[in-house]
């Protein structure tokens, strides 16, 4: 859904470059989540899901204000 949307919603002539923009920052976000989760696990334990989860909220709350 994250790759659907943001394509669909450009015009045919942006349409790739819009597609590859919202690949390469997924991925992105992907390994930047990846490479963080056992430093921060190994510091604050439980509290990563926490870290996590507010984060979570917080952009869940940026995305329909």
């Amino acid at each position: 859904l994250g790759w659907l949307v943001p394509v669909e919603i450009q015009s045919l002539e942006t349409r790739s470059a819009g597609a590859a923009s919202s690949v390469l920052f997924n991925f992105f976000a992907t390994f930047v989540t990846t490479q963080t989760f056992l430093p921060i696990l190994c510091k604050i334990e439980y509290g990563v899901f926490i870290f996590f989860g507010a984060f979570d909220e917080l952009m869940t709350l940026l995305s329909y204000c």
